[in-house]
């Protein structure tokens, strides 16, 4: 069969006592004009083209990302330097990650690329692996391509100490307010606010806001009320916010 031939492909997959091989013994019912679509050629044999796929970066590291969160994309391309279609078997991301896909559903044309574009979503504090699978053929030599997947899910705790403080009115209190990194490097700032406080009253923190890094960071709270503050028992809320990532825990304040 010559690749010129007009009967690639010109056959009829449904044909009747079809062989499962040609004349010469190469399987029947291939691509053979590169159009991803296994077609019989008519006459006594089939022409067999070769896919040459292969795909680029091997292997994807994610930075420390939040938990819960979706990463910025990361992308592996599949590149296809044979004479046919690469077509596709499965394709897929296990683990925390999820892939889309520039390609063509039904496989990779010879001669071109696409894209892969892969994401992280942690469900759990750690290291996270996975993979990237990519399986497929031209109709005579299977490929199954596996690019890794490594990131790491993080998330910080707020706590406040002591958990309860007593105030008088104009005499400020202050307590200490401390972040925690989970998981492993928490390198995104955490703002830090209070409420519930009552009427006449302040909560106030310094700094502002803090980066626990690796380790622990530490901020002052400081609470002040006026002369007509209300007496009594109050919870209130001390939380860190950090994009999307919120935590809290409470404080008991009596103001006597």
């Amino acid at each position: 069969m010559q690749p010129t031939s007009p009967a690639i492909d010109a056959g009829t997959n449904s044909a009747p006592n079809l062989p499962q091989t040609d004349f010469a013994g190469t399987p029947r019912i291939l691509d053979g004009n590169n159009d991803c679509v296994s077609t019989v050629d008519m006459g006594a044999y089939e022409l067999a083209r070769t896919a040459n796929a292969s795909i680029s970066p091997t292997s994807l590291s994610f930075p420390s990302q939040i938990f819960n969160t979706t990463s910025a994309a990361k992308t592996v391309t599949l590149i296809n330097t044979g004479a046919t279609c690469f077509q596709f078997s499965s394709l897929g991301a296990s683990g925390d990650y999820a892939q889309s896909n520039a390609c063509l559903a039904a496989g990779l044309r010879a001669g071109n690329s696409c894209m892969f574009s892969v994401t992280f979503n942690p469900t759990a504090l750690g290291k996270r692996l996975g993979a990237l699978n990519i399986s497929g053929g031209d109709g005579t030599t299977s490929s199954n391509f596996s690019a890794s997947l490594a990131g790491i899910g993080v998330d910080f705790a707020v706590a406040v100490n002591p958990i309860s403080a007593s105030v008088h009115h104009g005499i400020p209190v202050a307590l200490s307010v401390s972040v925690t990194a989970l998981g492993g490097r928490f390198a995104n700032p955490v703002a830090l606010s209070c409420s519930g406080m009552p009427s006449y009253s302040s909560c106030t923190f310094s700094p502002a806001s803090v980066t626990p890094g690796e380790q622990i960071a530490t901020s002052t709270l400081t609470i002040a009320v006026g002369d007509r503050a209300a007496l009594g028992n109050f919870n209130i809320s001390v939380k860190g916010t950090s994009g999307p990532d919120v935590h809290s825990t409470n404080l008991l304040l009596t103001i006597f």
